[in-house]
């Protein structure tokens, strides 16, 4: 297994607890398994959000535009598309 990409929820500043929740099963799994975790951060603003997901995850990818400031799947879709295109993770 190499990568385990989580894609990292967050609302007014705040990670969901979906996210630890998925970055402790992606951990539990590389570790097992062999690999890295890596937490996918799209947003707006949000490089004190990405800073609280370094103690989970191997590697913290952030994409901050403004386009994303607000969640809109025909926004986030075509960006999420292109990075695991370009990643290629296992999982």
């Amino acid at each position: 297994m190499n990568e385990i990409l989580v894609l990292a929820e967050h609302r007014d500043g705040e990670l969901r607890d979906v996210t630890f929740e998925m970055l402790g099963k992606a951990a539990k799994l590389a570790e097992s398994e062999g690999g890295a975790v890596s937490a996918l951060l799209l947003g707006a603003g949000v490089s004190d959000v990405a800073e609280k997901l370094t103690a989970y995850a191997d590697d913290v990818l952030v994409i901050d535009h403004g386009n994303l400031t607000n969640f809109n799947s025909a926004v986030y879709q075509p960006v999420l598309a292109q990075v695991v295109k370009s990643r290629t993770p296992s999982l």
